[in-house]
């Protein structure tokens, strides 16, 4: 398990009046763990979030919490940078589980902190599990910088830890 910090100033929105990141899901194994044997409406999630193969993982897994993991799953893969975690917290709010969406934020929220100049701070775990897994999140960082998706600060930090 590698943590990594960006630090920058990541943009925030709200759904249901609670603050989330507006960046792409990190560690979505894990998260979408927890979350499947919550999540009731898995097929109008996956309606919402427009995912794809929903008939294929209906067929394919037996249990209602697999085929939502397994949705979210295919949702991420889909969607990749786009998968963000307000878009999650929305399908949350269309199927009518917001009690998720606070638990949702709780989930994330140690992730989120403040840095000791008061600035915005990002943290998150990822699982990397090969070279190319590496090389494609160091891309997909500096794409960020270069994007100014930091709200323009052009600068932004790194640590990677190895466990």
């Amino acid at each position: 398990m590698l943590p990594k910090t960006g630090a920058s100033r990541i943009a925030q929105r709200k759904v249901c009046g609670i603050p989330f990141p507006v960046t792409a899901i990190r560690d979505s194994r894990k998260l979408f763990k927890h979350f499947a044997g919550r999540i009731t409406q898995w097929r109008a999630l996956a309606q919402f979030l427009k995912a794809n193969n929903v008939h294929d993982i209906d067929t394919k897994y037996e249990f209602q919490n697999e085929k939502c993991y397994r949705m979210l799953c295919s949702w991420r893969t889909q969607f990749g940078n786009e998968a963000t975690y307000i878009q999650l917290a929305e399908g949350f709010k269309h199927v009518k589980q917001e009690y998720l969406i606070k638990e949702l934020h709780d989930y994330i929220q140690p992730s989120m902190e403040k840095t000791t100049s008061g600035e915005n701070c990002y943290k998150t775990e990822i699982d990397i599990d090969s070279s190319d897994d590496l090389l494609k999140f160091h891309h997909e960082f500096h794409q960020f910088i270069a994007d100014g998706k930091d709200n323009g600060s052009k600068t932004a930090s790194i640590r990677i830890e190895l466990r």
